[in-house]
């Protein structure tokens, strides 16, 4: 059986890397041979790869640099194709794949808003560096986008095919976000009972325009009392430090830093803000949602509005608007009242039902009943993980949902979600591997 090639820099802590170890492991689970080709072996995600997954390591540099290895790898292991993520590592694959005589086992993956990243890292010369990339897309014989609106972004200013581009979004294991969500915080703001913790996940970038949410939380902090937790790393992080402490909200907000396990933090607050000026399919927007976590995001280009539906699952505001975040903030908290406590007694009840059982849990608590009993949900006999979202929203919609679990997973009867939640968690995951286990010769 002919390996699938994974191929990025590296392993640091990011949504495609993250992304990418979850595919690989998923890939050997299914019966596999993976290849996880690194341009440096190294990251905060390293820990995360199954001992199944072989890691191939081109050697330190830059990521363009490895083309030359990255095509010896190619010729010597024959995968029958290598999947990229990341700008560079897209020309990269390419190149290295044309070089190695097999252009067409090229697979490439937008994880991101293409056009609008590189205008806003590159403002004067963005435009030359979008039609370069370009040159490379339109030669791959597959463009694998996240998000309906990555995808139009590649028609529109990179002159993609349709054709040649389709859209996966990611994918959310709820069996293993619940589980990572268990695990305990040491951090005296996740006990205080009457006092709402808002959280912000992502790297510390331009692009995830920091800065609105810390104004909005300053306007917010104004009129109540709120604590404000940033998870990630970046390089603006030194001026976000320093707006806090021009803004005077040192006392309440805290960069907590990279952290591997965000889902124990999504478990314990209030809302989960993200103020991106574009995103491809924002993973932490569906681990939220995951979590049982109440949304607060803004309209940019890219899947924001995709995935929570244009403000049915989740409160949209305006690009860079600090005022309506912060009204957006303050109306969830407000609808949150009681509902806030029934969602941790679902929580908790969501955690401890099921284990080690293969039947399903009658929603009452009664009794374990079989599979093929009935009264047994569809989703249930299906073997799928649903997304439970319709338990956040309100006292009278929890008690609505007929939460019910089967080894730990939460199903729920209601059949009024999104339609990325319609899906297998896996999917992404699974309609790759359909994809990829397909030979060179099948895209010619």
């Amino acid at each position: 059986m002919q390996p699938i090639a994974l191929f990025l820099p590296s392993l640091d802590g990011g949504g495609a890397e993250r992304a990418f170890v979850e595919l690989a492991n998923r890939f050997v689970a299914l019966g596999m041979r993976v290849d996880l080709v690194l341009v440096r072996a190294e990251g905060a995600y390293s820990a995360e790869v199954s001992p199944a997954v072989r890691i191939i390591a081109l050697g330190r540099g830059r990521t363009v640099a490895s083309v030359l290895k990255l095509s010896q790898y190619i010729r010597t292991r024959q995968p029958c194709v290598v999947m990229s993520g990341l700008d560079t590592a897209n020309i990269t694959n390419w190149l290295a794949c044309w070089l190695a005589g097999v252009p067409n086992a090229a697979v490439l993956t937008q994880r991101s808003i293409l056009s609008a990243s590189w205008r806003l890292s590159y403002p004067r010369t963005g435009w030359i560096k979008i039609r370069l990339l370009g040159l490379v897309y339109r030669q791959a014989r597959l463009v694998i986008s996240n998000s309906a609106g990555a995808a139009g972004d590649l028609q529109t200013n990179l002159g993609i095919s349709p054709e040649r581009s389709t859209v996966l979004h990611n994918s959310v294991d709820v069996a293993a976000v619940n589980e990572l969500a268990a695990q305990p915080v040491s951090h005296e703001w996740t006990r205080l009972k009457s006092v709402p913790l808002i959280l912000s996940v992502g790297n510390l970038t331009k692009g995830r325009d920091v800065p609105t949410t810390l104004r909005a939380f300053a306007g917010l902090r104004k009129v109540r009392e709120v604590k404000l937790v940033v998870l990630g790393e970046g390089p603006e992080r030194a001026m976000l430090e320093k707006l806090i402490r021009e803004l005077g909200i040192q006392d309440s907000v805290q960069l907590i830093g990279f952290d591997r396990n965000p889902f124990r933090w999504m478990a314990r607050a209030q809302v989960l803000v993200s103020s991106s000026l574009s995103e491809g399919c924002p993973n932490v927007i569906l681990q939220a949602l995951a979590c049982g976590l109440q949304v607060v995001a803004t309209n940019g280009l890219g899947g924001a509005a995709e995935i929570l539906e244009n403000g049915r699952w989740g409160r949209l505001v305006p690009v860079g608007d600090d005022q309506a975040l912060a009204a957006a903030i303050t109306e969830t908290l407000a609808a949150l009242g009681t509902s806030h406590s029934m969602l941790l007694v679902f929580r908790r009840r969501q955690r401890r039902a099921g284990a080690g059982s293969r039947n399903h849990r009658d929603p009452r608590g009664a009794r374990n009943v079989p599979l093929d009993a009935p009264g047994v949900p569809p989703a249930a006999k299906a073997g799928r993980r649903w997304l439970s979202t319709c338990c956040r929203t309100s006292r009278s919609s929890f008690q609505r949902s007929r939460a019910v679990a089967r080894n730990g997973r939460s199903w729920s009867s209601q059949t009024d979600f999104p339609p990325w939640a319609r899906e297998p968690t896996w999917y992404w995951s699974v309609q790759s591997a359909h994809i990829s286990t397909r030979s060179p010769t099948a895209y010619a």
